[in-house]
Formats: structure tokens, C-alpha cells, sequence
């Protein structure tokens, strides 16, 4: 795997805070681009470019989560970024977990702060059915009943489904193969965000992330279901009404790094 390509399109300047964005299962890094309009010209937004997804269609999936984590380090590493957050949603929160962690054992820049969102804390995950493992109809159908994924325009599509599904059930594989160590815990600030409806991230199972760090704790609750964090797609000239979940990221990261916004 290139780990080089995991970074974005986009040049990252190191003398500037970034923050590194993780896809939920089956996401990229559209859903993250387009918070650019509403960042400030002091940060910078670097959703990582996993493979089998976008431009990067035909590149293979990762077979073992640690292989994605140890990419993601070096991806991080060859930034040369010195002042960053990382951010993930659902599966990309147990991602951008493991590689605070995996930074925290090496010598490397350490994050100043981790995002987590739409996700239980990983020592209360218990997975009894494994979804990865479902025929396709059946995959197709526990998804959208879970996560309120797969719109109809593409669940009733074959050839979308024929593209989406071998990438989604590949996340899929990756996040339900993830087994939790307890171990040292995280020494940076943590921010827990969920959705109020979202049927497997209750308040209490969003706030047990609290127990994996040193660091200050915060967590805050938004309208919406598994992706409550990610506004509605607007055309690009659109800025509007700056979305709430985009706006409690933005005042977190405008605190934390003492910039103006």
C-alpha cells in the first residue's frame, strides 16, 4: 500500500494547524471537503484518501485494521505537520484513536486534541453479528436499518450497489475486526460528539470515551441520527448558514489553537 496517497489532494503547509479527518465506513473525503467554505483562512482541513473509494476506486482495501493505523501514522508523519487534531467519524474514530495512540508511543508530533463522533467507546463495543460477513441482500438491508445508510437512489441502483458494497463491506471487515487493548491512556483533550436519534450511540456509550484519556473531556450532543456530523451537500458558490456540528468543530479548534476566526 502507498501510504503517501492516504494524504490529500491538496498540498498541507506544516507551519499551519490541520486537521486530519477519518471516513465513516463506506465515506470519503467529500463529506469533508466540503467544510472548507466554512473554515477560517488560520486552519487547514486534510481528510485522509483511503483506497477502494473515489479516486482511488480501484486501489485494494486494507486487510487488517493495524495496517490502515500504520499508514495513517507515517501519512501523518510525512506531513511535517507540528500542530494538528484528529478527527473520525464512526469507524474513523477507532482509527484516529488508535493512531493518537500509536503516536503517543513513538517519537512523533503528538495531536493536540482528538474528535471523536458517532461512535460507542471502543472497551463497550460487543459484537455479536458480524454484518461483513452477510450476503449481499442481507448487508444491503441491516446497514440501512442501523446506520440509516444507503438512500433508496442507490439501494434499488444494482451497478451503484455493485461499486459501494465490496468497499462498505470491506470497512465493515476492518472496524468489526477491531479488537480493543486496554492499555496506557491517551494524554491529549478529547471532544465526543453523537447524534441525539442515532440508534447505537447512546449519551452514555458516547461518554465512556472519557475513561481513555488524561486529558480534559468534552462532549456534546446534536439533532440528527449516525450522520448527524455531516451537513447536506451544497453547490460550492452556496456558503449559507454554517451548520451546527461544522460550527462546534470550528469553535473548538479556534479555542484551542488561539485563532481567529
Amino acid at each position: 500500500m502507498n501510504r503517501h496517497l492516504l494524504l490529500p489532494t491538496l498540498p498541507i503547509d506544516p507551519s499551519r494547524p490541520v486537521l486530519f479527518c477519518l471516513p465513516h465506513a463506506g465515506g470519503g473525503t467529500s463529506f469533508y471537503y466540503r467544510w472548507r467554505r466554512y473554515l477560517p483562512e488560520t486552519m487547514q482541513i486534510a481528510p485522509l484518501r483511503l483506497p477502494a473509494r473515489e479516486d482511488r476506486l480501484h486501489d485494494p482495501h486494507y486487510q487488517h485494521f493495524s495496517e490502515l493505523v500504520d499508514d495513517v501514522v507515517a501519512a501523518i508523519g510525512s506531513s511535517r505537520a507540528s500542530r494538528f487534531v484528529l478527527l473520525g467519524h464512526s469507524m474513523g474514530s477507532y482509527v484516529a484513536y488508535e493512531v493518537a495512540r500509536r503516536l503517543g508511543m513513538a517519537d512523533m508530533a503528538q495531536p493536540d486534541a482528538l474528535i471523536v463522533a458517532g461512535a460507542s467507546a471502543p472497551q463497550l463495543v460487543n459484537r455479536k453479528i458480524l454484518l461483513h460477513e452477510l450476503p449481499d441482500d442481507e448487508f444491503v438491508a441491516e446497514i440501512r436499518r442501523r446506520y440509516d445508510g444507503l438512500p433508496d437512489a442507490i439501494a434499488n441502483d444494482p451497478n451503484l450497489l455493485g461499486l459501494l458494497v465490496p468497499m462498505l463491506r470491506g470497512d465493515m471487515r476492518l472496524v468489526e475486526t477491531y479488537h480493543y487493548d486496554r492499555g496506557d491512556k491517551l494524554a491529549c483533550d478529547m471532544y465526543a460528539l453523537g447524534g441525539y436519534d442515532d440508534p447505537g450511540v447512546s449519551y452514555e456509550r458516547l461518554s465512556a470515551w472519557q475513561e481513555l484519556t488524561t486529558g480534559d473531556f468534552t462532549m456534546r450532543m446534536f439533532a440528527g441520527g449516525h450522520f448527524f456530523l455531516h451537513p447536506p451537500a451544497r453547490p460550492l458558490t452556496d456558503k449559507g448558514e454554517i451548520p451546527p456540528t461544522v460550527a462546534a468543530v470550528i469553535d473548538y479548534l479556534s479555542e484551542r489553537w488561539g485563532l481567529t476566526q
